[in-house]
């Protein structure tokens, strides 16, 4: 009978059991044995060391050493708490393994996380110094591309001022040369016009001897025709009329000489006039050469300044490419010594909470051994105590001992 009460009593702690963990169990207790446990709040089992309290009291009031009371319960109360003892004390040791299950994952996760740092921190620290490598030869390949520019520029302005300067002296040497022709040629022209002045001078000396002379020669022929009165009247009018057609003569060719010497004069005037006008283009152009020239060297000067102002400030851009470069290799130098630090310190850190995981692990893996065997000599306990109840059912008259 007592077998078959067991039985049953085993059945529906199993049921009452059944997908439960320590906390339900504490809850719903009174629900199987509402003799021995009063009903408790739910916030009472919400803190994992709070349910452990509340299970160390179930434990003393279901077990028979803890509960002197036990023995006077009626049969189905005593049938049933080993069984709700036992369904306890199996859902606290599940209960228990899972904990540490779960902290032990925990602590691996963590672990895991500590290492995915650590590997991230050295990702990041070398795709920085791959990052500092590739700018400081950006750097390099940009300061040598502003030398080459630099040059370039330098020759290519230097070119361009001996090209302006020997075209300058090509100009200059070429206006020199025809201002040296328009001299000559002002000069000889000066020649010719002295010349026919004096030509000029002579023939009106001519005419004018020749005009103060003819009438004496006459006279004089007259004289010494009247003189020679005995000649033939046919030779004194011959001599006359010859005398008379050279006079007409030396008057045809004063005239000549006269209308000869106006239209020298007239040319002479025009030549002047000429000549004193392409002196004036010559000034003009001279003074335009010269124009030149001083807006050509002042053009030079001014692009030989832009030059020297640029070359110092290609050079002042290259100190200062070279400063940024050199601060910014300082500055990754600084960081990687930082981040060497960094990793050291955290590997550091990583080795010294993975030793402190370890040893907490043990702890929990010697606590899980203690609780282990606690609970074997419980079960143990719980069977020599439900043998000694099963015995003084049977025989309440008899000695325990």
């Amino acid at each position: 009978m007592s077998t078959g009460g067991d039985l049953r009593a085993a059945e529906k702690v199993a049921i009452w059991a059944a997908e439960k963990d320590t906390a339900e169990l504490l809850l719903t207790l009174h629900e199987i044995l509402p003799r021995l446990w009063q009903p408790i709040n739910e916030f009472d089992v919400m803190d994992p060391i709070d349910t452990a309290v509340i299970y160390k009291k179930a434990v003393k009031a279901l077990h028979p050493m803890g509960n002197k009371d036990l023995s006077k319960a009626d049969d189905a109360t005593r049938n049933l708490t080993p069984h709700v003892l036992s369904a306890l004390n199996h859902a606290a040791k599940n209960q228990g393994k899972n904990n540490l299950r779960t902290k032990i994952q925990e602590q691996h996760d963590e672990l895991l996380y500590a290492r995915e740092v650590i590997t991230e921190t050295h990702f990041h620290l070398a795709d920085e110094v791959t990052e500092h490598a590739h700018t400081k030869m950006q750097a390099d390949i940009l300061q040598d591309k502003a030398e080459v520019d630099l040059h370039c520029l330098i020759n290519t302005l230097a070119s361009v001022l001996q090209e302006k300067e020997a075209d300058l002296c090509i100009l200059t040497e070429r206006h020199t040369l025809q201002l040296e022709l328009k001299h000559k040629d002002f000069t000889e022209l000066e020649e010719e016009c002295v010349e026919k002045d004096n030509r000029i001078v002579e023939l009106e000396k001519r005419v004018a001897e020749l005009e103060k002379g003819a009438p004496t020669m006459v006279e004089k022929t007259i004289i010494n025709t009247t003189n020679t009165s005995n000649t033939s009247n046919t030779s004194h009018a011959e001599e006359l009329e010859r005398l008379t057609n050279d006079l007409k003569i030396m008057s045809i060719k004063a005239q000549a000489s006269q209308e000869e010497v106006a239209e020298l004069q007239k040319m002479m005037s025009v030549k002047a006039q000429a000549h004193e006008e392409e002196v004036a283009e010559l000034r003009k152009a001279l003074h335009r050469v010269k124009k030149e020239l001083d807006i050509s060297q002042n053009e030079n000067r001014e692009a030989l300044t832009r030059l020297k102002q640029d070359l110092e400030e290609a050079q002042n851009e290259t100190r200062n490419l070279k400063k940024q470069a050199q601060s910014r290799e300082d500055e990754y130098d600084d960081e990687r010594r930082q981040l060497q630090k960094a990793k050291k310190l955290v590997e550091e850190d990583f080795a010294e909470a993975l030793a402190k995981k370890e040893k907490e692990l043990k702890e929990m893996m010697d606590s899980l051994e203690r609780l282990r065997k606690e609970n074997l000599d419980l079960e143990e306990r719980e069977k020599k105590g439900r043998v000694k109840a099963q015995v003084k059912l049977c025989d309440p008259h008899s000695n325990p001992s």
